[in-house]
C-alpha cells in the first residue's frame, strides 16, 4: 500500500471477524510506522423517528456512547493497539459515512474484514464501489499475507494509466508486507466462437489457430514489459475474467488480489463495471480494490 500520508482507517462493527483483523494490522505496522484509525457507524436518526416523543438527539448520542465503548472492548479483547483519540463514531449510512470521514481525513487506506458470514456483504460492496481511497478487504483465513496478484486489463491504451495505478499499489503492498508480487491478465479472443462454430463463415481451423497463437504471444510479450523488474512471475490467462481469475487464485494459494474496482466507458466515463462486481464475491482471497485518480477529481 501507499502511504504517503501515514494513516489507515478500520471500519469495525459487530459483523467482522477480529482475529483476522487483528493479524493485518500487525503485519502492516511491523514494517510500517502507520498511525491507525478506528471508526464504527450508528444508525442514521431518520431510523429512530419512530421512538417520538422520546428526545431523539439525547438517544443518538447515548447510541454513539454504547457503540465507542463496545468498540474499545472488542479492540482490547483482541489485543489491537489504539489511541482513544484514534476512535471514531458517527451516525448515518455505514458505507457512505466511512467514506466521507476516509476522504475528509486524507487517509491512504481504508481497511475493512469482510463480514462474516458472507463472501462480499452489501456494506462490503458499498464500500468498494463509494470509497475514494484505495479498499482492503480482508477475508478469513488469509493472514499473513504471502502471495500478491496484481490484475491488470491490457491490449487497451485507455487502461495504461490505470494499470500503472494498480501496480503501483501492488509493488507498495508487496513491500508494506513482505510478500511476493505476480502479475495476471485475463483475455479471449475476439469472435473466436463465431469463427468456429459459425455456418456462415467458413474459415479453416488452422488458420483460426495461428491467428489466436499470435494474438496470445503479442498480449505474453506486453504482459512481460509490463512486469518486467516489478513482478516475479506474468501470467495470462485465457477465458472469462471471473472464472479464470478465480481459479488462479484458488489454485496457487493467493492470499490478496489488487484490482480495480471500475471500468471506462465510452458515453459515462468512469463506471462501476459489471465485471468487477461478479469477480469480487467469486475471490475467495483479501482484496485491494483501486480507482482511478480521476474517477474523484480534486
Amino acid at each position: 500500500m501507499l502511504f504517503e500520508q501515514g494513516k489507515a482507517l478500520v471500519w469495525v462493527d459487530d459483523h467482522i471477524d477480529y482475529a483476522v483483523l487483528s493479524g493485518c494490522l500487525l503485519q502492516l505496522t511491523q514494517q510500517h510506522h502507520l498511525q491507525v484509525h478506528f471508526i464504527s457507524v450508528v444508525p442514521e436518526k431518520s431510523r429512530l423517528k419512530w421512538l417520538e416523543p422520546i428526545d431523539i438527539d439525547e438517544l443518538d448520542q447515548a447510541l454513539v456512547d454504547a457503540r465507542r465503548q463496545h468498540m474499545e472492548r472488542r479492540l482490547r479483547d483482541h489485543s489491537i493497539a489504539f489511541e482513544s483519540s484514534c476512535l471514531h463514531v458517527c451516525t448515518g449510512k455505514p458505507a457512505a459515512a466511512v467514506s466521507q470521514f476516509a476522504d475528509h481525513g486524507a487517509f491512504d487506506l481504508v481497511i475493512k474484514a469482510a463480514d462474516l458470514g458472507h463472501k462480499t456483504s452489501p456494506d462490503d460492496m458499498a464500500l468498494l464501489r463509494r470509497c475514494p481511497k484505495p479498499v482492503l478487504l480482508v477475508k478469513s483465513g488469509t493472514a499473513p499475507i504471502e502471495r500478491i496478484v496484481a490484475a491488470i486489463d491490457i491490449g487497451d491504451e485507455m487502461s495504461h494509466l490505470f494499470n500503472e495505478q494498480i501496480l503501483g499499489q501492488a509493488e507498495a503492498s508487496t513491500k508494506a508486507l513482505g510478500a511476493s508480487l505476480e502479475l495476471v491478465s485475463c483475455w479471449s479472443f475476439d469472435y473466436e466462437a463465431d469463427l468456429r462454430d459459425s455456418p456462415f463463415y467458413r474459415q479453416k481451423q488452422s488458420k483460426i489457430d495461428a491467428a489466436i497463437t499470435h494474438e496470445q504471444s503479442r498480449l505474453e510479450q506486453e504482459l512481460e514489459s509490463i512486469g518486467e523488474g516489478r513482478a516475479q512471475r506474468c501470467r495470462l490467462l485465457k477465458g472469462a475474467v471471473v472464472e479464470s481469475l478465480s481459479q488462479y487464485v484458488e489454485d496457487n494459494a493467493v492470499d490478496l488480489v489488487v484490482m480495480g474496482t471500475v471500468a471506462r466507458s465510452g458515453f459515462q466515463g468512469w463506471v462501476v463495471g459489471n465485471t468487477a462486481e461478479e469477480l469480487l464475491p467469486a475471490i475467495s482471497c483479501s482484496i485491494l480494490a483501486i480507482k482511478p485518480k480521476d474517477l474523484f477529481p480534486g
